[in-house]
């Protein structure tokens, strides 16, 4: 175990090297058109390339692998997992970068309770390493709070807080974590596993959905799902995606729709509310997974829910009404500086700046009139809890109002309950993903703040200078707006 990790950490450090000093990755003779095979080893210079492959021999029979067309990145992984010849696969995204001793926890724990000799060849297990996150724009590497996956009706992924006492106890920091669903881009599986349950769904097209689906029929037919504390891998998550798949096809609904069909049952009818579009949509045949399903004895969706997801909010009314409630207890707005005017809390969360650990607060205290606010290492507490109300306002802990301004730097000042620069409104609803507080008591974030060039303001009325990217509907966050002043 510690030699191989040794070798993977030494091949890929020798690749990324050398990949430096080339300025084409792949520029080789040595094509097998019918299989898509391409040696890393550049050709041209026969003996130079006998060389190289020496060295990369003592460390790892790397090869890179092509498909003789675009096929996305459900049926690519496909390919290279056809291709594998290990017992493990580790699936990583290309805009990774591993920690230190990444490799180990993964593996130790997919091998417990493995015995060829008394026939239990490979494990059920899927683990999963902790995503920290690497900055888009300057790389700088970001530790992440442990959170797990879940999902919305919308089936959208998202991150939400562990259930209460889950880290009760110290060992616990090092125990693996049961996960509802995977981000996808990073998990370690056994090969014969990953064959067993039916791998990625192939009619899926170029990008989305492949990680719920693949993490419902592990969790549905057998197997489990597990986040290792101990393994950290550091991941790019950019404002946009880089690559369409062109206008033909929305591939996320197409996929979407597969994954409901096949996996959700009579739940499939919530994704169908969600999205009208896709009632009509064609998501073509899915009759090779419902044979899969039925070959694997799987269990029902409903018990995926009550087993595995008993937190998912059935229904969305209720629940919103215990949240309401909550937030207007009288003993919790005792920070409410006036009665007469009793105010409708609709919701509360901080605010964080996408794929980083920073939220807004208050530059000075809650109850400092005319203060600035600015960004700072995401805490849970009082001056960066804002409170959302029947009028559209965002009120910084229960005290003041955030209010835009003519010079576009926005204060806190008191709530006059009129509208105008003190009123805020979600931005692209559909795609707005609000984290409450009894959702995510650790880990925050609803939107992803517009950035004014210069990065100490946050905020912008409409109309203001150049602002970022809106972001896509498979990011993290999404924007804010307001009908006067604009995230």
């Amino acid at each position: 175990m510690e030699n191989l990790h040794e070798n993977v950490t030494k091949a890929i450090n020798k690749i990324n090297i050398d990949l430096q000093q080339e300025r084409d990755m792949i520029e080789t003779n040595n094509i097998d058109p019918e299989n898509g095979i391409i040696d890393y080893i550049n050709d041209d210079n026969v003996q130079t390339n006998r060389n190289k492959a020496l060295k990369y021999k003592d460390l790892l029979d790397i090869k890179l692998l092509r498909t003789n067309k675009r096929e996305g990145l459900i049926r690519a992984r496909i390919f290279g997992a056809d291709h594998s010849i290990g017992d493990v696969l580790v699936f990583l995204d290309s805009h990774i970068e591993v920690n230190q001793n990444w490799l180990p926890p993964l593996l130790t724990r997919l091998s417990e309770g493995v015995d060829i000799d008394k026939g239990v060849p490979y494990s059920s297990r899927v683990v999963m390493p902790v995503i920290d996150v690497i900055n888009a724009d300057t790389f700088e590497y970001t530790s992440s709070p442990l959170v797990r996956g879940g999902f919305n009706w919308g089936l959208h992924f998202k991150w939400e807080s562990l259930p209460k006492g889950t880290l009760k106890f110290d060992e616990d920091f090092i125990k693996p974590i049961k996960s509802p669903t995977m981000a996808g881009g990073l998990f370690a599986i056994y090969r014969e596993y990953f064959d067993f349950i039916g791998k990625y769904d192939s009619g899926m097209d170029i990008w989305g959905g492949e990680n719920l689906e693949l993490s419902f029929r592990i969790w549905m037919c057998g197997g489990s799902l597990e986040l290792l504390i101990c393994s950290r891998v550091g991941h790019v998550f950019r404002n946009r995606r880089p690559y369409s798949a062109g206008d033909k096809e929305d591939t996320m609904l197409k996929n979407s729709l597969r994954l409901a069909h096949v996996w959700m049952d009579e739940y499939a009818k919530k994704y169908i509310e969600q999205n009208p579009s896709a009632a009509h949509y064609d998501y073509g045949d899915v009759s090779d997974r419902h044979a899969l399903r039925k070959h694997l004895g799987c269990k029902s969706f409903k018990w995926y829910l009550d087993h595995i997801y008993p937190e998912m909010e059935m229904n969305d009314g209720v629940e919103k009404n215990k949240r309401i409630a909550a937030l207007n207890d009288s003993e919790k707005n005792k920070f409410q500086p006036w009665h007469s005017r009793k105010r409708v809390y609709i919701d509360s969360y901080q605010i964080r700046l996408s794929n980083t650990s920073l939220c807004i607060q208050s530059m000075k205290d809650i109850k400092t009139k005319g203060g600035g606010i600015a960004l700072a290492k995401c805490i849970r507490t009082l001056n960066q809890m804002w409170f959302e109300t029947s009028k559209n306002e965002l009120i910084l802990g229960r005290v003041l109002c955030l209010e835009a301004t003519d010079n576009m730097i926005p204060r806190l000042s008191k709530c006059h309950e009129l509208g105008g620069a003190q009123e805020w409104k979600h931005k692209d609803s559909i795609y707005t993903t609000v984290i409450t507080d009894s959702q995510l008591p650790n880990m925050m974030t609803i939107v992803k703040p517009h950035l004014m060039k210069n990065t100490k303001y946050l905020l912008a009325p409409v109309g203001g200078p150049a602002i970022s990217e809106h972001v896509s509907n498979h990011d993290k966050g999404s924007a804010w707006g307001s009908k006067n002043p604009q995230f």
